[in-house]
């Protein structure tokens, strides 16, 4: 009768012997597995580092910019004279307002060009197009209406009005900052009206000639 109960007892502590040793071992297993999902699962910072264009993005850019010379036909108190616009070039400055980031995204460019004769203030906007090549490369062209305020010391009144094409590389050397590179191509019509000349034009209209734009600029954006 003892041996019974003592194979009972043997039998009943060896079973929960092994199914201690069985959850022990669930436990160790579950854990490896949490520890390796967390391990392999990608940090905030290095989703970041792998895609770092933020949705909105400034920036600032500075280069140069110019529009070539225009045949224009100008009417004067003694008739119609055709003549040809100086072409212009100059220091340029833009702040560029990006949204949408990598992909598809839209573009809002205030800028100023400031040339010996006329200054040209005004705007870019238009859809961009952001490709991520690599690993912290991106390339980005875009197109859209250029406007621009134009004035001078002859000027009374000067309008450019044009689209224009630009083809952008941002380089991220910090995953918030990248350094940009520009090349913006287009063609603009420019309404020129000069101030009122005695004797000569003494009621000058607004006259319009068409021309080749073109500008080139590096920068920074954030992000």
């Amino acid at each position: 009768m003892q041996f019974g109960q003592w194979v009972w007892s043997a039998l009943i502590l060896g079973l929960a012997g092994t199914a201690g040793t069985a959850s022990a071992q669930e436990a160790v297993e579950a854990k490896g597995a949490v520890a390796q999902e967390q391990t392999q699962a990608p940090s905030p910072s290095e989703e970041k580092s792998k895609d770092p264009m933020g949705w909105f993005g400034i920036g600032l850019k500075l280069g140069a910019g110019g529009v070539g010379g225009s045949d224009i036909d100008v009417k004067t108190s003694a008739g119609t004279v055709s003549g040809k616009t100086d072409s212009r070039a100059g220091f340029m400055i833009a702040l560029p307002l990006n949204f949408g980031g990598s992909g598809f995204g839209w573009i809002i460019e205030p800028s100023l060009m400031l040339d010996s004769n006329v200054n040209a203030a005004g705007f870019y906007t238009g859809p961009t197009f952001n490709f991520h090549v690599i690993d912290p490369l991106y390339v980005g062209f875009g197109f859209g209406p250029k406007f621009a305020y134009l004035s001078g010391k002859n000027l009374d009144l000067g309008l450019d009005i044009g689209g224009r094409v630009p083809i952008t590389g941002t380089y991220y050397v910090h995953h918030d900052i990248g350094l940009t590179a520009e090349l913006g191509l287009g063609y603009a019509a420019s309404g020129y009206k000069s101030k009122p000349i005695p004797l000569v034009n003494e009621k000058p209209s607004l006259s319009f000639g068409t021309a080749f734009a073109w500008d080139f600029s590096v920068g920074v954006r954030w992000p």
